[in-house]
Protein backbone atom coordinates (compact mmCIF):
# COMPACT_ATOMS: atom_id res chain seq x y z
CA UNK A 1 0.00 0.00 0.00
CA UNK A 2 1.16 3.25 -0.87
CA UNK A 3 1.54 5.94 1.53
CA UNK A 4 0.79 9.62 0.84
CA UNK A 5 2.27 12.56 2.31
CA UNK A 6 -0.08 14.85 3.85
CA UNK A 7 0.38 17.61 1.24
CA UNK A 8 -1.44 15.17 -0.87
CA UNK A 9 -4.37 14.97 1.45
CA UNK A 10 -4.90 18.48 2.34
CA UNK A 11 -4.37 18.88 -2.20
CA UNK A 12 -7.51 16.05 -1.91
CA UNK A 13 -9.57 18.04 0.65
CA UNK A 14 -9.52 21.52 -1.20
CA UNK A 15 -11.09 19.69 -4.25
CA UNK A 16 -13.71 17.70 -2.44
CA UNK A 17 -14.38 21.16 -1.10
CA UNK A 18 -14.77 22.67 -4.20
CA UNK A 19 -16.48 20.13 -5.74
CA UNK A 20 -18.84 19.91 -2.89
CA UNK A 21 -19.97 23.37 -3.01
CA UNK A 22 -20.95 23.17 -6.81
CA UNK A 23 -24.21 21.88 -7.15
CA UNK A 24 -24.40 19.05 -9.74
CA UNK A 25 -26.49 21.57 -11.98
CA UNK A 26 -23.93 24.14 -11.66
CA UNK A 27 -21.31 21.68 -12.94
CA UNK A 28 -23.72 20.80 -16.21
CA UNK A 29 -24.42 24.42 -16.73
CA UNK A 30 -20.47 25.22 -16.64
CA UNK A 31 -20.66 22.69 -18.78
CA UNK A 32 -23.03 23.30 -21.35
CA UNK A 33 -21.99 27.26 -21.30
CA UNK A 34 -18.54 26.16 -22.05
CA UNK A 35 -19.70 24.10 -25.00
CA UNK A 36 -21.96 26.56 -26.41
CA UNK A 37 -19.16 28.40 -26.70
CA UNK A 38 -16.62 26.56 -28.43
CA UNK A 39 -19.16 25.58 -30.65
CA UNK A 40 -19.55 29.11 -31.99
CA UNK A 41 -15.74 29.56 -31.57
CA UNK A 42 -16.04 26.58 -34.06
CA UNK A 43 -18.76 28.23 -36.24
CA UNK A 44 -16.66 31.40 -36.15
CA UNK A 45 -13.28 30.05 -37.67
CA UNK A 46 -15.54 27.52 -39.92
CA UNK A 47 -16.89 30.88 -41.62
CA UNK A 48 -13.74 32.90 -41.49
CA UNK A 49 -11.92 29.44 -43.55
CA UNK A 50 -14.26 29.14 -46.09
CA UNK A 51 -14.42 32.93 -47.16
CA UNK A 52 -10.65 32.57 -47.06
CA UNK A 53 -10.63 29.92 -49.00
CA UNK A 54 -13.50 31.73 -51.44
CA UNK A 55 -11.26 34.67 -51.73
CA UNK A 56 -7.80 32.38 -52.51
CA UNK A 57 -9.97 30.74 -55.53
CA UNK A 58 -11.02 34.05 -56.99
CA UNK A 59 -7.52 35.57 -56.48
CA UNK A 60 -5.99 32.34 -58.71
CA UNK A 61 -8.85 32.70 -61.06
CA UNK A 62 -8.38 36.40 -61.36
CA UNK A 63 -4.65 36.00 -61.76
CA UNK A 64 -4.73 33.47 -64.18
CA UNK A 65 -7.09 35.59 -66.68
CA UNK A 66 -4.89 38.38 -66.30
CA UNK A 67 -1.63 36.33 -67.14
CA UNK A 68 -4.13 35.69 -70.27
CA UNK A 69 -5.23 38.66 -71.49
CA UNK A 70 -1.57 39.67 -71.30
CA UNK A 71 -0.45 36.97 -72.94
CA UNK A 72 -2.94 37.96 -75.88
CA UNK A 73 -2.09 41.50 -75.51
CA UNK A 74 1.29 40.85 -76.33
CA UNK A 75 0.55 39.07 -79.00
CA UNK A 76 -1.24 41.23 -80.80
CA UNK A 77 0.87 44.13 -80.29
CA UNK A 78 4.01 41.75 -82.30
CA UNK A 79 0.94 41.09 -84.87
CA UNK A 80 0.09 44.51 -84.86
CA UNK A 81 4.29 45.68 -85.76
CA UNK A 82 4.13 42.14 -88.00
CA UNK A 83 1.48 43.02 -90.29
CA UNK A 84 3.47 45.71 -91.46
CA UNK A 85 6.09 43.76 -92.47
CA UNK A 86 3.26 41.55 -93.80
CA UNK A 87 1.77 44.24 -95.91
CA UNK A 88 5.20 45.61 -97.54
CA UNK A 89 5.93 41.87 -98.09
CA UNK A 90 2.36 41.88 -100.79
CA UNK A 91 3.55 44.98 -101.91
CA UNK A 92 6.80 44.16 -103.45
CA UNK A 93 5.05 41.18 -104.68
CA UNK A 94 2.54 43.12 -106.25
CA UNK A 95 5.19 45.27 -108.09
CA UNK A 96 6.88 42.06 -109.60
CA UNK A 97 5.57 41.94 -113.53
CA UNK A 98 7.47 38.86 -114.36
CA UNK A 99 7.82 35.82 -112.59
CA UNK A 100 7.76 35.42 -108.83
CA UNK A 101 10.36 33.55 -107.68
CA UNK A 102 9.09 30.23 -105.89
CA UNK A 103 11.20 30.91 -103.10
CA UNK A 104 9.68 34.25 -102.05
CA UNK A 105 6.58 32.50 -102.46
CA UNK A 106 7.10 29.79 -99.64
CA UNK A 107 8.53 32.83 -97.28
CA UNK A 108 5.02 34.23 -98.31
CA UNK A 109 3.45 30.89 -96.93
CA UNK A 110 5.33 30.54 -94.12
CA UNK A 111 4.37 34.21 -92.52
CA UNK A 112 0.69 33.18 -93.29
CA UNK A 113 1.01 30.40 -91.52
CA UNK A 114 3.03 31.91 -88.44
CA UNK A 115 -0.40 34.13 -88.08
CA UNK A 116 -2.63 31.55 -88.20
CA UNK A 117 -0.93 29.61 -85.61
CA UNK A 118 -1.58 32.75 -83.09
CA UNK A 119 -5.57 32.37 -84.53
CA UNK A 120 -4.50 35.84 -86.72
CA UNK A 121 -6.39 35.67 -90.10
CA UNK A 122 -7.01 38.83 -93.11
CA UNK A 123 -10.43 39.31 -94.14
CA UNK A 124 -11.68 40.62 -97.12
CA UNK A 125 -13.65 43.34 -97.73
CA UNK A 126 -14.44 44.50 -101.14
CA UNK A 127 -17.98 44.03 -102.03
CA UNK A 128 -19.13 44.18 -98.39
CA UNK A 129 -21.40 46.67 -96.18
CA UNK A 130 -19.48 49.31 -94.37
CA UNK A 131 -18.93 47.88 -91.32
CA UNK A 132 -17.28 50.62 -88.63
CA UNK A 133 -15.97 47.72 -86.43
CA UNK A 134 -14.06 45.93 -89.32
CA UNK A 135 -13.10 49.17 -91.99
CA UNK A 136 -11.95 52.14 -91.51
CA UNK A 137 -12.78 54.77 -94.84
CA UNK A 138 -10.12 56.50 -96.29
CA UNK A 139 -12.19 57.76 -98.94
CA UNK A 140 -15.74 58.43 -100.02
CA UNK A 141 -16.12 57.74 -103.81
CA UNK A 142 -18.93 57.95 -106.67
CA UNK A 143 -19.31 54.12 -107.76
CA UNK A 144 -21.92 52.29 -109.64
CA UNK A 145 -22.03 50.00 -106.11
CA UNK A 146 -24.77 50.60 -103.85
CA UNK A 147 -24.37 53.74 -101.56
CA UNK A 148 -21.83 52.32 -98.16
CA UNK A 149 -20.75 49.46 -99.87
CA UNK A 150 -16.91 48.95 -99.64
CA UNK A 151 -15.33 49.32 -103.27
CA UNK A 152 -11.81 48.81 -102.52
CA UNK A 153 -9.26 48.00 -100.04
CA UNK A 154 -6.69 49.79 -99.43
CA UNK A 155 -4.76 47.89 -96.40
CA UNK A 156 -5.87 44.69 -95.51
CA UNK A 157 -7.81 44.12 -92.40
CA UNK A 158 -6.90 41.55 -89.72
CA UNK A 159 -8.53 39.25 -86.60
CA UNK A 160 -7.50 37.62 -83.99
CA UNK A 161 -9.83 34.75 -83.44
CA UNK A 162 -12.84 36.85 -83.17
CA UNK A 163 -11.40 39.95 -82.23
CA UNK A 164 -10.29 42.45 -84.59
CA UNK A 165 -6.72 44.16 -84.35
CA UNK A 166 -6.33 46.02 -87.65
CA UNK A 167 -9.44 47.31 -89.47
CA UNK A 168 -9.65 47.36 -93.26
CA UNK A 169 -8.72 50.69 -95.23
CA UNK A 170 -10.94 50.97 -97.63
CA UNK A 171 -12.99 53.12 -99.87
CA UNK A 172 -16.36 53.52 -99.66
CA UNK A 173 -18.97 53.93 -102.80
CA UNK A 174 -21.66 57.44 -102.37
CA UNK A 175 -23.38 55.82 -104.74
CA UNK A 176 -23.67 57.12 -109.02
CA UNK A 177 -23.68 60.76 -109.17
CA UNK A 178 -26.59 60.61 -111.04
CA UNK A 179 -28.66 59.50 -107.39
CA UNK A 180 -26.50 62.00 -105.58
CA UNK A 181 -27.81 64.86 -107.83
CA UNK A 182 -31.39 66.61 -106.78
CA UNK A 183 -34.09 66.45 -109.39
CA UNK A 184 -35.08 70.45 -109.91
Amino acid sequence: MEQRTEDEYQGDEKSQNVDASMTQEEVIQEGDDSLVSSQNQYSELLEKHIRLAADLENIRRRSSQDIEMQVTRAITNFARDLLEVADNFERAIATQEGQIPEGIMQIKKQLENVLEKQGITAFSSPGDRFDPTHHEAIAYIPSDKPEGTVVDEVCRGYKQHDRVIRCAKVTVSKGSEEENVPNA
